[in-house]
């Protein structure tokens, strides 16, 4: 995967590489996912009254007590540092 190649071509000192993936389908209440929002970095990238008027947006889309479905999908690279050669 993406992760993977990065590691090859870039860095040198690791060893093999393992990867991970997993998707699971959720449905998350509105509150939930109004809160998910509101603390990402391109959130709180933006200004107070852009803040206020996205929280009022989207507090706008998502109906009360409503449930959000959605796919959390995770991906993960890790790879062992490469041993030292003597």
């Amino acid at each position: 995967m993406l992760a993977a190649v990065w590691l090859e071509a870039e860095v040198r000192g690791f060893g093999g590489i393992v990867e991970a993936s997993h998707a699971s389908a959720l449905r998350l209440p509105a509150q939930t996912v109004m809160g998910v929002e509101r603390t990402r970095a391109t959130f709180l990238s933006y200004s107070k009254q852009d803040q206020a008027n996205f929280t009022t947006d989207l507090r706008t889309l998502l109906e009360p007590g409503s449930s959000i479905d959605l796919v959390q999908e995770t991906f993960l690279a890790m790879a062992s540092a490469a041993s030292a050669e003597p």
